[in-house]
């Protein structure tokens, strides 16, 4: 049956309202695409950008995090802990009134350490394998840290006994350790040694490695004390020590 011309314009009226529809759809599959395509920019933009931020705080924290640890090292390395405590142990900073110490408590520079009848103390400093026990009825000054300032390490320990006695165990070897009698002054690295006053006497025993005595009137007086040997306030030379003499050997329990 042949087609009139109402039918082949209608047909063609048809196509072309099919070709528009066509093509409306493409064009809103590209603007669609087009969206999503800016919406994964500035998402993976804010993506970005969270990122950034979050290692930027993280940076900034981790600054001050490690600024407030190097601070914290360098006054950890300015104190003795109280590692022990038996009997009576009181401190004085200052001139302060004396008061009781209790184990783990930060002792800083310029601090008198005072023990009781009876009672003892051990001190450590942040040096591995170093200690300070200070006898009965002693007194002990911490007087200073001096810091390397090469290596950011305690480069001298100074202390003063101002009465009874105390071993220094320094065998870690980071420190030197200086500490003053009345009479004589001890300078020694390395080194495990028991320092007593009794009466006007000044005596050192050392037990391992060695000490420099000194002369405190006469600086340029100094002797060597090697290991199992011990030194008087004459500084007349080192002297091995008395057999069966009392708390003149230094265990190494004795701690």
């Amino acid at each position: 049956m042949a087609k009139t011309w109402k039918d082949i314009e209608f047909l063609d009226y048809k196509e072309r309202q099919v070709r528009r529809r066509s093509q409306k759809t493409r064009e809103l599959e590209q603007v669609l695409t087009g969206n999503t395509n800016e919406k994964s920019k500035l998402v993976g933009i804010a993506v970005g950008g969270v990122f950034f931020l979050a290692l930027l705080v993280g940076g900034i924290v981790a600054h001050r995090h490690y600024g407030d640890l190097l601070l914290t090292t360098d006054a950890a390395r300015s104190v003795l802990r109280v590692w022990k405590v038996s009997g009576t142990v009181e401190i004085s900073s200052g001139g302060s009134a004396w008061e009781r110490v209790k184990q783990g408590a930060k002792i800083g520079a310029g601090t008198h350490i005072r023990t009781g009848e009876g009672s003892k103390v051990v001190l450590k400093p942040a040096i591995p394998n170093s200690r300070i026990l200070l006898f009965p009825e002693s007194v002990l000054i911490f007087e200073k840290i001096q810091l390397a300032q090469s290596n950011n390490q305690s480069a001298a320990f100074n202390f003063e006994i101002e009465k009874g006695e105390a071993v220094f165990d320094f065998q870690g070897g980071a420190p030197i350790c200086m500490v003053d009698l009345p009479l004589i002054s001890i300078g020694a690295q390395k080194v495990r040694f028991k320092a007593r006053i009794t009466g006007d006497e000044n005596r050192v025993l050392v037990s391992h490695f060695a000490a420099q005595a000194q002369d405190r009137s006469d600086p340029s007086k100094k002797v060597v004390v090697p290991a199992g040997q011990q030194i008087v306030s004459t500084l007349s030379g080192p002297f091995p020590k008395p057999k069966g003499a009392k708390d003149v050997i230094l265990r190494e329990d004795w701690y």
